[in-house]
């Protein structure tokens, strides 16, 4: 999903020329995620065994007081391709009569954030620099915290004389520094 500022004017400083360039920059961070399943206790269940011991979930701390947990080992079922050992299973028991209890979970679908891509770019007017170079770039926009990382210089178009215009493209993400 994209995460798109708007342009913001600034100057800049590039390979320690300060104050020579001057244009704007804006940022496109995206982020890729997958959905993942979890799942949490369900506060309403309560259930009474048949020997007539009650228990359900302690709201407070998550737990199931009157209920013995313990994990098994399930072996492989020969369904998973590479054969697998088996798995750990989680089961609860009654702490009085060890009857076999499952108690209500409900699901939870959630969205997992598994990688940001940090981008920006810079179009900047000032002396030439050729394109493909890599440079260091101070920006400094009004009223806000500066900013550096590291770009590549893009499309160059001549102004006049020495002047251009300067695409700058973002190799690393924008650090900020205190004002």
């Amino acid at each position: 999903m994209p995460l798109v500022e708007p342009p913001t004017y600034a100057t800049f400083t590039i390979n320690n020329v300060v104050g020579a360039y001057i244009g704007t920059y804006a940022e496109d961070n995206t982020q890729d995620w997958i959905d993942g399943e979890s799942q949490v206790i369900d506060p309403t269940w309560l259930f009474v065994d048949p020997s007539g011991h009650f228990h359900a979930f302690d709201t407070k701390s998550s737990d199931t007081p009157t209920l013995r947990k313990r994990t098994v080992h399930i072996p492989c079922d020969s369904t998973c391709p590479d054969g697998c050992d088996g798995y750990p299973a989680t089961r609860f028991s009654c702490l009085l009569c060890d009857v076999e209890i499952i108690p209500r979970y409900k699901p939870v679908v959630e969205r997992i954030v598994t990688n940001v891509h940090y981008g920006w770019k810079a179009t900047v007017q000032g002396p030439i620099i050729k394109p493909g170079t890599k440079v260091s770039a101070l920006i400094q926009n009004t009223g806000g915290a500066p900013r550096f990382g590291v770009a590549t210089v893009g499309a160059v178009t001549m102004e006049s004389g020495r002047e251009s215009t300067m695409e700058l493209i973002g190799l690393s993400r924008l650090g900020y520094r205190p004002a």
